[in-house]
Protein backbone atom coordinates (compact mmCIF):
# COMPACT_ATOMS: atom_id res chain seq x y z
CA UNK A 1 0.00 0.00 0.00
CA UNK A 2 1.21 2.74 -0.77
CA UNK A 3 1.62 6.75 1.05
CA UNK A 4 -1.19 8.34 -1.15
CA UNK A 5 -3.84 5.24 -2.00
CA UNK A 6 -7.39 5.65 -0.90
CA UNK A 7 -9.96 3.73 -0.76
CA UNK A 8 -10.90 1.33 -4.09
CA UNK A 9 -8.51 3.12 -5.86
CA UNK A 10 -5.64 2.17 -7.48
CA UNK A 11 -1.99 3.53 -6.46
CA UNK A 12 -2.09 5.92 -9.44
CA UNK A 13 -5.79 7.18 -8.97
CA UNK A 14 -5.03 8.02 -5.77
CA UNK A 15 -2.08 9.61 -6.43
CA UNK A 16 -4.05 11.59 -8.79
CA UNK A 17 -6.42 12.29 -6.56
CA UNK A 18 -4.10 13.81 -3.84
CA UNK A 19 -2.31 15.89 -6.16
CA UNK A 20 -5.57 17.22 -7.48
CA UNK A 21 -6.67 18.29 -4.07
CA UNK A 22 -2.83 19.68 -3.43
CA UNK A 23 -3.38 21.93 -6.15
CA UNK A 24 -7.06 22.86 -5.33
CA UNK A 25 -5.58 23.90 -2.02
CA UNK A 26 -2.84 25.81 -3.69
CA UNK A 27 -4.77 27.51 -6.04
CA UNK A 28 -6.93 29.19 -3.34
CA UNK A 29 -3.34 30.20 -1.51
CA UNK A 30 -1.62 31.17 -4.51
CA UNK A 31 -3.82 31.86 -7.17
CA UNK A 32 -5.35 29.50 -9.90
CA UNK A 33 -2.93 30.70 -12.88
CA UNK A 34 -1.42 28.21 -14.49
CA UNK A 35 -3.39 25.84 -12.34
CA UNK A 36 -5.87 24.20 -14.37
CA UNK A 37 -8.23 25.03 -11.82
CA UNK A 38 -10.67 28.46 -11.64
CA UNK A 39 -12.29 29.46 -8.24
CA UNK A 40 -16.41 29.85 -8.73
CA UNK A 41 -18.00 32.90 -8.18
CA UNK A 42 -20.75 33.76 -5.70
CA UNK A 43 -23.09 34.68 -9.03
CA UNK A 44 -21.70 31.82 -10.79
CA UNK A 45 -22.52 29.40 -8.29
CA UNK A 46 -25.75 30.90 -6.97
CA UNK A 47 -25.07 31.70 -3.77
CA UNK A 48 -25.61 35.31 -1.90
CA UNK A 49 -22.57 35.13 1.50
CA UNK A 50 -18.53 35.66 0.51
CA UNK A 51 -16.11 37.82 2.07
CA UNK A 52 -15.76 41.23 1.58
CA UNK A 53 -13.83 42.43 -1.30
CA UNK A 54 -14.23 38.78 -3.17
CA UNK A 55 -16.97 37.29 -4.93
CA UNK A 56 -15.24 33.65 -4.61
CA UNK A 57 -14.40 32.98 -0.61
CA UNK A 58 -17.29 32.30 1.06
CA UNK A 59 -18.15 32.71 4.75
CA UNK A 60 -19.51 31.34 7.49
CA UNK A 61 -23.54 31.42 7.44
CA UNK A 62 -23.70 30.95 11.56
CA UNK A 63 -21.12 33.38 13.11
CA UNK A 64 -22.87 33.01 16.00
CA UNK A 65 -21.61 29.17 16.30
CA UNK A 66 -18.95 29.52 13.48
CA UNK A 67 -16.67 32.86 13.93
CA UNK A 68 -13.80 32.40 11.61
CA UNK A 69 -14.44 30.45 8.53
CA UNK A 70 -14.09 30.58 4.50
CA UNK A 71 -14.59 28.21 1.38
CA UNK A 72 -13.55 27.77 -1.97
CA UNK A 73 -15.62 25.96 -4.69
CA UNK A 74 -13.56 25.56 -8.06
CA UNK A 75 -13.72 23.55 -10.75
CA UNK A 76 -11.58 22.16 -14.51
CA UNK A 77 -12.74 22.53 -17.51
CA UNK A 78 -12.30 20.42 -20.75
CA UNK A 79 -12.17 22.50 -24.13
CA UNK A 80 -16.03 22.50 -24.48
CA UNK A 81 -15.93 23.72 -20.99
CA UNK A 82 -17.53 21.04 -19.33
CA UNK A 83 -16.45 20.41 -16.11
CA UNK A 84 -14.26 17.38 -15.81
CA UNK A 85 -13.15 18.49 -11.87
CA UNK A 86 -14.79 20.08 -8.73
CA UNK A 87 -13.28 20.78 -5.96
CA UNK A 88 -14.62 22.34 -2.48
CA UNK A 89 -11.38 23.71 0.04
CA UNK A 90 -12.16 24.80 3.57
CA UNK A 91 -9.29 27.51 5.06
CA UNK A 92 -7.36 27.22 7.40
CA UNK A 93 -8.30 29.51 10.56
CA UNK A 94 -6.12 32.69 11.09
CA UNK A 95 -8.07 34.10 14.33
CA UNK A 96 -8.60 34.00 18.10
CA UNK A 97 -11.52 32.71 17.40
CA UNK A 98 -10.30 29.57 15.98
CA UNK A 99 -10.13 28.36 19.96
CA UNK A 100 -14.22 29.39 20.03
CA UNK A 101 -14.68 27.42 17.08
CA UNK A 102 -13.44 23.98 18.06
CA UNK A 103 -14.49 23.94 21.47
CA UNK A 104 -18.23 24.59 20.13
CA UNK A 105 -17.79 22.48 17.15
CA UNK A 106 -15.80 19.81 17.60
CA UNK A 107 -15.18 18.48 21.13
CA UNK A 108 -17.92 18.09 23.71
CA UNK A 109 -16.26 20.14 26.11
CA UNK A 110 -13.41 22.17 26.68
CA UNK A 111 -11.76 19.82 29.22
CA UNK A 112 -12.04 17.01 25.73
CA UNK A 113 -13.77 15.00 27.49
CA UNK A 114 -15.07 12.05 25.28
CA UNK A 115 -18.57 11.40 24.10
CA UNK A 116 -19.51 9.11 21.33
CA UNK A 117 -22.95 10.98 21.49
CA UNK A 118 -21.56 14.31 20.65
CA UNK A 119 -21.26 15.11 16.66
CA UNK A 120 -19.41 18.16 15.21
CA UNK A 121 -21.46 20.46 13.66
CA UNK A 122 -19.02 22.44 12.18
CA UNK A 123 -19.89 22.43 8.35
CA UNK A 124 -23.47 22.22 9.37
CA UNK A 125 -23.41 25.81 11.08
CA UNK A 126 -21.12 27.51 8.94
CA UNK A 127 -22.18 25.61 5.35
CA UNK A 128 -25.88 24.33 5.38
CA UNK A 129 -26.81 26.61 2.65
CA UNK A 130 -23.62 26.37 0.60
CA UNK A 131 -23.58 22.43 0.74
CA UNK A 132 -26.76 22.85 -0.64
CA UNK A 133 -26.15 25.47 -3.67
CA UNK A 134 -23.21 23.64 -4.52
CA UNK A 135 -25.01 20.21 -4.76
CA UNK A 136 -27.86 21.77 -6.76
CA UNK A 137 -25.08 23.67 -9.11
CA UNK A 138 -23.47 19.93 -9.94
CA UNK A 139 -26.96 18.04 -10.63
CA UNK A 140 -27.60 20.88 -13.03
CA UNK A 141 -24.08 20.27 -14.35
CA UNK A 142 -24.68 16.69 -14.34
CA UNK A 143 -21.71 15.68 -11.84
CA UNK A 144 -22.94 13.29 -9.34
CA UNK A 145 -22.01 14.18 -5.85
CA UNK A 146 -18.71 11.18 -5.71
CA UNK A 147 -17.03 13.74 -8.27
CA UNK A 148 -16.85 16.58 -5.48
CA UNK A 149 -13.65 16.38 -4.08
CA UNK A 150 -13.29 18.09 -0.76
CA UNK A 151 -10.54 19.22 1.32
CA UNK A 152 -8.86 21.31 3.50
CA UNK A 153 -5.57 22.87 5.45
CA UNK A 154 -5.25 23.35 8.81
CA UNK A 155 -8.68 23.96 10.27
CA UNK A 156 -10.26 23.30 7.34
CA UNK A 157 -8.83 19.73 7.30
CA UNK A 158 -10.87 19.35 10.40
CA UNK A 159 -14.08 20.68 8.60
CA UNK A 160 -13.40 18.39 5.49
CA UNK A 161 -13.83 15.35 8.26
CA UNK A 162 -16.51 16.56 9.77
CA UNK A 163 -17.95 16.78 6.23
CA UNK A 164 -17.25 13.40 6.33
CA UNK A 165 -18.75 12.51 9.32
CA UNK A 166 -22.06 14.20 8.78
CA UNK A 167 -22.77 12.49 5.25
CA UNK A 168 -21.54 9.38 6.77
CA UNK A 169 -23.89 9.00 9.51
CA UNK A 170 -26.85 11.09 8.40
CA UNK A 171 -27.22 9.79 4.98
CA UNK A 172 -24.74 6.93 4.65
CA UNK A 173 -22.94 9.05 1.76
CA UNK A 174 -19.29 8.89 1.46
CA UNK A 175 -17.44 11.40 -0.83
CA UNK A 176 -13.69 11.14 -2.07
CA UNK A 177 -12.09 12.80 0.41
CA UNK A 178 -8.27 13.61 0.68
CA UNK A 179 -7.57 15.10 3.99
CA UNK A 180 -4.58 17.51 3.53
Amino acid sequence: MGLTDYKNLSATESQQLTLNAISAIQATKNGTAGSGWTELTASQLGYGLSASGTDTTFLSEDTSTVADSGAHVLVKRDASGAIVDIALVFDEGNSPQDRYDIENNFIADTLLTPDPTFEPTYVTNAYSNLLTTLADFMSLEGLAASDLLVTGFSLGGAAAMNLAQVLTRRWAMPLWMPIL
